[in-house]
């Protein structure tokens, strides 16, 4: 998987200008996963993508975070970057161990 070299600075761009929208799953992950919505923004800002998809304009950024509550946590959000004056924050959550390898930045294979 090749990351374009400036996706990761565009993305952190839109969030320090605060032209952003936060999806509906990041709300009800937060609330179900114990992280606010502050978290997923350090999520994005200190994170590194692991998955690009070019044809839907998305990336996955991951981060090890330490929450507002002081609990260090595995933080997956989905970001989608394909309008060009607003970013989507589409989703945040908490990686399923039983999908992801640790550190949660590549999927596991199912055998």
């Amino acid at each position: 998987m090749t990351v374009p070299p400036h996706l990761h600075t565009m993305i952190c761009d839109y969030l320090s200008d605060g032209r952003y929208e936060i999806g509906p799953h990041v709300v009800i992950h937060a609330q179900n996963e114990g992280f606010h919505l502050a978290d997923a923004r350090a999520a994005i800002r200190f994170g590194v993508i692991v998955e690009v998809y070019p044809d839907r304009r998305r990336c996955l950024l991951v981060a090890r975070i330490r929450t507002l509550r002081g609990r260090e946590i595995w933080l997956h959000v989905v970001c989608d970057y394909g309008d060009r004056q607003m970013l989507g924050i589409i989703t945040a959550y908490r990686p399923d161990p039983g999908e992801w390898d640790d550190p949660p930045v590549r999927r596991r294979t199912i055998q």
